[in-house]
């Protein structure tokens, strides 16, 4: 499963360099992100300030949890920046028209569309009108700690049934703290969507008909399947997540992450 990234303008801001070049105050521009995306977009607004003398950009950035609950809330109070990363899915959300934002079309030019293929650009269109710009495609990927692994006297899971017994070899070798994996609820529910996808060849949405393709036999193995994780020993339950300071806590606050005691996650690359 894919996670589109969009910039979007917003209809009070300045969408374009020739629009931007006539705004009287720093324009703010939001995103979601670690510290190296954080680092790496600085650095690109210091090094734009320094091509275009008399722009100011104000950069308000935050990780990713309570990032939509803010810009909600900021969009409500018609306080929103003037510029924001979104979530693709966001779109219906903000622009169900298409009119929630800036249509770009007419500063095609000036903002060099034409690197964009067609298809890239259909991802930020909504109701004829271009409201965002696609700048990344994530996946879910397998991220381990091979020391934690080691410790265990296991190898790393190259498999579904190697998963599902790491769980028990973690409890007994590591203790009962010690999990071959972390994450938040939401994380856990595509891992296990993922599992029946792949054992019947049947993903939850078709596609081609945007409908619901998982019929109620598969719908119950991914219930099932996430209480195996839970259950299991594979996957920290969320009482325990809630017990040390949030359910939604990100894996990379939680000590236990960072000292080893959770070995993996499924996580965005």
């Amino acid at each position: 499963m894919r996670r589109r990234a969009l910039l979007t303008a917003a209809a009070a801001g300045l969408a374009a360099p020739a629009l931007l070049r006539a705004a009287p105050a720093p324009l703010r521009f939001a995103w979601w992100g670690g510290a190296a995306r954080h680092g790496a977009t600085l650095k690109a607004i210091a090094l734009f300030e320094q091509r275009n003398p008399g722009l100011k950009i104000k950069a308000e950035y935050m990780g990713f949890n309570g990032y939509l609950e803010r810009l909600t809330t900021q969009v409500a109070g018609r306080s929103e920046p003037d510029l924001m990363q979104i979530n693709w899915a966001w779109l219906a959300m903000f622009s169900k028209r298409g009119t929630g934002f800036t249509d770009l079309r007419p500063y095609a030019s000036a903002m060099a569309l034409d690197q964009l293929g067609a298809d890239d650009l259909a991802t930020g269109v909504v109701g004829g009108r271009l409201n965002a710009l696609p700048v990344s495609y994530s996946a879910r990927v397998m991220l381990w700690n091979q020391t934690s692994f080691q410790r265990a006297g296991l190898a790393l899971p190259g498999s579904w049934d190697e998963l599902f017994a790491s769980g028990p070899a973690f409890r007994a070798r590591l203790g009962d703290d010690a999990f071959p994996l972390d994450g938040e609820l939401y994380d856990m529910i595509l891992l296990a969507q993922a599992h029946v996808h792949q054992k019947r060849g049947m993903p939850f949405i078709d596609p081609r008909t945007t409908r619901v393709a998982m019929d109620e036999e598969a719908a119950l193995d991914w219930v099932q399947t996430y209480r195996r994780l839970i259950d299991g020993h594979v996957a920290t339950p969320l009482p325990l997540r809630a017990s040390l300071g949030g359910a939604e806590k990100p894996t990379e606050q939680q000590p236990d992450w960072v000292n080893g005691r959770w070995a993996g996650n499924y996580t965005r690359d």
